[in-house]
């Protein structure tokens, strides 16, 4: 059985504003790619296709930006509860992960139905929903906030050095 390994707020804010970042990137990356590639060469799709491609990107931001929120809220109930800091930092990761990937989820949608022949509006749905998941930047302040910490739990995730968190060691083959 392998022992947990020890993480300090300086390590866990610099995981999660990797993660962070990465998530952001990917679909900016793609979204600017394909922008490019068809700027001077536009893709013929009939007008059905294209109406069919923006309801589609419409109903994704949707569904992943009030999926997010929701998932995130129901789910910082639950570890708002927790008094182990460890546990609740841990828990908050995982949370976080899931929240940025339904959020970058219609991003990527958005870039597709752009792709098959959407106006190139819908790539303001795209820009606007990569923004509402820069907005949700990790950092004390934001961790602080979203898990209401009490005045010592504010002091250890405050503190670089300090111990917040634990993670599971590298399995290797």
């Amino acid at each position: 059985m392998s022992t947990m390994i020890d993480q300090t707020s300086k390590e866990y804010f610099r995981v999660l504003k990797i993660l962070h970042i990465g998530l952001i990137m990917g679909p900016l990356m793609f979204m600017l790619s394909v922008y490019l590639i068809t700027m001077n060469q536009p893709i013929d799709v009939d007008k059905s296709m294209a109406d069919t491609m923006l309801f589609l990107a419409i109903g994704a931001v949707f569904i992943g930006l009030v999926g997010a929120f929701a998932f995130q809220s129901s789910q910082l109930k639950l570890v708002r509860q927790e008094k182990d800091l460890l546990k609740k930092m841990s828990r908050f990761r995982t949370i976080m992960v899931v929240v940025y990937a339904l959020m970058e989820m219609p991003s990527i949608v958005i870039v597709v139905a752009f792709l098959f022949g959407s106006t190139p509006y819908v790539l303001i749905l795209g820009v606007i929903t990569i923004s509402v998941l820069i907005s949700q930047a990790p950092g004390n302040k934001y961790v602080i906030r979203k898990l209401q910490l009490n005045k010592d739990e504010i002091k250890l995730v405050n503190d670089p050095k300090a111990i917040i968190c634990q993670t599971a060691p590298k399995q290797t083959d």
